[in-house]
């Protein structure tokens, strides 16, 4: 099962279909761009064997040149997503899939390709899929922010966030 509500924070144990949702929902963004130079990731806790997560597929859309913005926002929105203008920070823009109004199933995160906000999905990722004793620190946070901020994604996201730089920063070595 993929998809949550709008604002709520509910963890699942992981599902190995994930990696295929994540691989089809890749494959859409990549047809609805069509001749686009672009690149598409399946990032975040549901490309992590193993790892609980929010049944939503977090997806990194790598554009060579973000004046394409307008363009792509045309043609994804035509392809169904919805566009919800730029990310925190002015780090990217933010586009949505829904299985029904406020049923999230798909955050797409478009930014820069390359650039340190690319690399930093893929690196998180990777570190994640790599150290189970990271993974499972990681894990544990994300089992504390939940009942914390179960009904709060934006205080639970930013109560993983210096986690998530300090992992980074040290490319996995603690």
């Amino acid at each position: 099962m993929i998809g949550l509500w709008r604002g709520v924070v509910s963890l699942s144990a992981h599902r190995a279909d994930w990696l295929k949702l994540g691989a089809d929902a890749c494959q859409k963004v990549e047809q609805a761009c069509g001749h686009l130079p672009i690149v598409v990731e399946h990032v975040g806790s549901t490309s992590v064997p193993g790892l609980i997560a929010k049944p939503i597929l977090d997806l990194a859309l790598g554009l060579p040149n973000t004046a394409l913005i307008g363009e792509v926002i045309g043609l994804l929105t035509k392809a169904g997503f919805i566009y919800r203008g730029e990310g925190e920070g002015s780090v990217g823009f933010l586009f949505v899939w829904e299985s029904e109004p406020d049923v999230r199933t798909i955050h797409l995160h478009a930014v820069q390709y390359p650039s340190a906000h690319w690399d930093d999905y893929i690196v998180f990722r990777d570190i994640l899929r790599a150290d189970p004793q990271i993974l499972r620190s990681y894990e544990e946070l994300k089992k504390y922010n939940a009942q914390k901020f179960a009904h709060d994604r934006k205080q639970y996201t930013s109560a993983k966030a210096k986690f998530v730089r300090e992992v980074i920063a040290s490319g996995g070595r603690g």
